[in-house]
């Protein structure tokens, strides 16, 4: 027991003593107290019991006395999530883990102690941090405010709530960095969520209200409509969301070498560079970058749209359109390791085949991301500069999360049939094909030719759902089961095949 204190203490001595722990403690508790007092200032000079008029501008009236202070700990989240990915992956920085595995011994020891030393150090910035915002905000308040430190039972609760879902949010974070061996692919997945495009996922898809940024947001009481009635059931999906990670992220921990990095990072860079030096996929990227903010440009009204929604018409079109490109690309890249004898260079340097599979999954999803993102900010950019009635860029982001989502997927099911079929011509060919209209040719001879990967989120393309083609989340649905579908049985027959 002795040994095991004295592990865990050194563990939260190395955290704290980098340089991250101490800026975002410092974050938590001056920056969020300092934005505390100002915004209690300002409640102040409207009125803590002021309703919406055409005066204050308020949108909604104030909430009671126990929910204020609370909007500010929203502050504390995406510090938290830097600081769980940047602990995940520090022991992969200079070989850290060689010497971290010689003073522990067993992995079990130190992944044990590891986390439970990230739990509490997170547990106690986030306590110290939220009592210090929630007092700083009612002595701000004066007599109208609660006693600090003497709050009442629904204050404490909301205070415990708070930061538990700060908590699960930085140990989430701390097993994805350790997962993947770097801090970028959890703040990749959690930060984005943070910055509201999880609270717009969640109001357009009703699956995305698990996500775990949501879940923890609505932990969080910055207002009467914003904390959930059932406050368990969402540190349950937390816990949940950790668990899974925290079991995968063992595993592979356990059954990795003592380099300290798995080889999956090492042909990850591989595939990249491979990509990068492949002419012909630098010859399609640039034409899909130039393609889709052209075709936002000259596209004509699909359904007779006007003003807005001929501006939403064009974007989605183009983005649809778009996808040709990604289909092409995603072809060329699998495909180049069935000419000549590529795939058994590659093989030599990548034995096992299911790292191999995986990272150049990764690298073509990770160029598709790059791609979309870029694509996305000129489109936006050129449409605005165009026309004069554009929606907001928010607006034209949340339109296009289908189609985002939907290119994932496709990206997924052509890069598995090329493994499935050797071949990059047969692919190109369905894909494209369903894409440009012989989807909707086979739909007027069966409607159950909506089922099919393309036509299924024909209606995310679309400004008017149309009642031929599933509804938006059916279709994605629809489309993620034969993503998942290909990639199982490209999974298994790449593992079992002989290499010509």
């Amino acid at each position: 027991m002795k040994i095991f204190i004295n592990n865990l203490y050194s563990e939260i001595l190395k955290i704290w003593h980098t340089t991250s722990c101490k800026v975002v403690a410092g974050i938590l508790t001056l920056v969020q107290g300092f934005l505390a007092y100002v915004t209690a200032k300002q409640t102040m000079a409207v009125g803590l019991d002021a309703v919406p008029d055409e005066f204050n501008g308020l949108l909604e009236a104030m909430p009671p006395i126990e929910f204020m202070g609370f909007d500010c700990i929203m502050l504390g989240t995406i510090p938290m999530i830097v600081l769980g990915a940047l602990c995940g992956a520090s022991e992969y920085k200079l070989h850290c883990m060689r010497t971290t595995l010689l003073y522990f011994g067993k992995k079990k020891n130190l992944f044990c102690i590891k986390t439970i030393a990230v739990i509490l150090l997170s547990f106690i910035i986030t306590f110290i941090s939220t009592v210090i915002t929630i007092s700083v905000t009612h002595l701000t308040f004066g007599q109208q405010g609660l006693k600090p430190l003497y709050f009442n039972s629904i204050v404490w609760n909301f205070i415990f709530m708070s930061v538990i879902s700060l908590t699960l949010l930085t140990v989430l974070s701390y097993f994805i960095g350790f997962l993947f061996r770097s801090s970028i692919v959890p703040m990749l997945f959690l930060v984005v969520q943070a910055y509201n495009l999880g609270n717009i996922l969640a109001e357009k898809f009703e699956i995305c209200r698990y996500l775990p940024v949501a879940l923890a947001n609505h932990l969080i009481a910055s207002s009467e409509t914003m904390f959930t009635l059932a406050p368990w059931q969402n540190i349950s999906g937390l816990i949940i969301w950790c668990s899974v990670f925290a079991v995968i992220s063992y595993i592979i921990f356990q059954k990795s070498d003592l380099k300290g990095v798995l080889m999956l990072n090492r042909y990850y860079k591989c595939e990249n560079t491979k990509f990068i030096f492949q002419k012909w996929n630098v010859i399609v990227m640039t034409g899909i970058v130039i393609f889709v903010p052209v075709m936002v440009m000259t596209l004509d009204s699909f359904f007779g749209e006007t003003g807005e929604m001929l501006c939403k018409s064009k974007l989605i079109q183009s983005f649809y359109l778009g996808q040709v490109g990604y289909t092409v690309l995603s072809a060329l890249f699998f495909g180049n390791e069935y000419q000549k004898s590529a795939l058994r260079t590659s093989l030599i340097s990548m034995p096992d085949r299911r790292i191999f599979i995986i990272t150049k999954l990764l690298c073509i999803l990770t160029w598709t991301f790059i791609i979309l993102t870029l694509t996305t900010i000129i489109s936006i950019i050129t449409i605005s500069t165009v026309r004069n009635d554009c929606p907001g860029t928010l607006e034209m982001v949340r339109i296009l999360l289908p189609a985002y989502i939907s290119t994932f997927e496709i990206v997924i099911i052509t890069s598995c049939l090329v493994v499935i079929m050797r071949s990059a011509i047969v692919p190109m060919a369905i894909i494209v094909s369903l894409i440009l209209g012989l989807g909707n040719i086979l739909l007027q001879y069966s409607d159950k030719m909506k089922y099919l990967p393309v036509l299924s989120v024909m209606n995310g393309f679309l400004v008017e759902n149309l009642p031929q083609y599933p509804d938006i989340e059916t279709g994605i649905f629809i489309q993620a089961v034969w993503s998942i579908a290909a990639f199982v049985c490209a999974f298994i027959l790449f593992r079992k095949r002989y290499v010509r």
